[in-house]
């Protein structure tokens, strides 16, 4: 071992501390985490009002919360919900609408209320009159340039076209072009590559 490979050693009140090397760490194993956008809860309420979803959310519009887990967040409906007489109408749509949300609670509450839904037994009855307002949202969605978006808009794709079935078919022009530009976008290989 060379010499300015040694960790050098300092005596304080009698106890040998070690320091370590410089740029040995260049920063915080923690900081990772820090990359996640997450809502700032105290936070003025017009900040909330920019966004529908987020809004009707933090004013108890969608009766669910976050069942924070040991590795995986589910989402817990309020104890008073009975999803089979739940009116889909407002809340559906909300959640279809918050398929584009970026920061941490309203990303996951949106897609997850979503798919759970829409996977709800029966519910093609309830979702079917809605088709007309969820395709907007869904559209957008499948627009987004954000890959956490447009992977949302896809999983609550799937999730629509089986619970509707047929029913889809002539609401496809809607969105269809949208999903074919963004998967060529995504598929396509960037001029740094040739």
């Amino acid at each position: 071992m060379c010499i300015r490979d040694r960790v050098s050693t300092q005596s304080t009140w009698g106890k040998e501390q070690q320091k370590p090397k410089t740029g040995l760490f260049t920063e915080k194993p923690s900081a990772k985490l820090m990359s996640i956008k997450t809502a700032d809860p105290f936070a003025n309420q017009t900040a909330l009002k920019k966004n529908s979803f987020a809004y009707v959310y933090s004013a108890g519009g969608i009766p669910c919360r976050i069942n924070h887990g040991s590795v995986n967040n589910r989402l817990q409906w309020d104890q008073n919900v009975n999803l089979s007489i739940l009116p889909y109408d407002p809340i559906l749509v909300t959640c279809f609408e918050g398929l584009i949300e970026q920061q941490h609670p309203y990303n996951f509450i949106a897609k997850q209320a979503a798919i759970e839904l829409l996977e709800f037994e029966d519910s093609a009855d309830k979702v079917i009159p809605t088709l007309k307002k969820l395709i907007p949202p869904l559209r957008v969605a499948l627009g987004s340039l954000q890959d956490s978006a447009f992977q949302a808009g896809l999983d609550v794709c799937k999730c629509l076209s089986l619970c509707v079935q047929d029913a889809l078919n002539q609401h496809l022009n809607g969105f269809i072009g949208q999903l074919v530009k963004s998967c060529l976008l995504y598929t396509s290989p960037s001029p740094r590559d040739s």
